[in-house]
């Protein structure tokens, strides 16, 4: 593309969320809040039961998974802080290849609009390396970190994900 095609391009995109894995998510939002003013925190346990049509790689994931995510809003950017618990999925190997830090950034992609943007995604080499569903937000991680050092993260962002609150937690605790 060309710089001009670049600039209008750009201007119609959305970068929604920033992204960190980490290894003790607790220490994580406490540290986010003390240091950085950053929260409060919503702590969301994902797991085989709040999630459907799990992908890892190509595979539907029909074992038992875990990871925590917490949320906290900067202006209109959202950042995820993410710890991986257990059963398959893409952060535990990162977070034992990279260590903690930048993970990914996700882009909102409408629904009507994310099949053909994934398909574009293929045909310049990269996969989707994870997916799925958490009522109606749909994540799909796209294999950009063998060259860019990161994934990138399609999304259609609804407003709100939909999960029991049983699997919901926060930091600092609710009045």
């Amino acid at each position: 593309m060309t710089y001009q095609e670049l600039l209008e391009h750009n201007k119609k995109r959305t970068v929604k969320q920033l992204a960190f894995l980490t290894d003790d998510i607790d220490k994580a939002v406490r540290l986010w809040v003390d240091k950085l003013n950053v929260g409060p925190w919503t702590i969301y346990k994902f797991s085989s039961e709040t999630m459907k049509d799990f992908h890892v790689n190509g595979e539907l994931v029909t074992e038992p998974f875990e990871f925590e995510v917490a949320l906290s809003d900067i202006g209109d950017t959202n950042i995820e802080l993410m710890m991986p618990v257990k059963g398959p999925n893409i952060y535990g190997k990162f977070l034992a290849t990279k260590g903690t830090g930048l993970h990914h950034f996700k882009e909102h992609i409408t629904d009507e609009n994310m099949e053909a943007y994934i398909a574009e995604m293929k045909e310049k080499g990269m996969d989707v390396i994870q997916s799925g569903w958490c009522g109606p937000d749909f994540h799909a991680y796209i294999n950009t970190e063998p060259v860019m050092g990161f994934n990138y993260e399609l999304g259609n962002c609804p407003e709100t994900i939909d999960i029991p609150e049983e699997y919901i937690r926060y930091y600092p605790e609710k009045d």
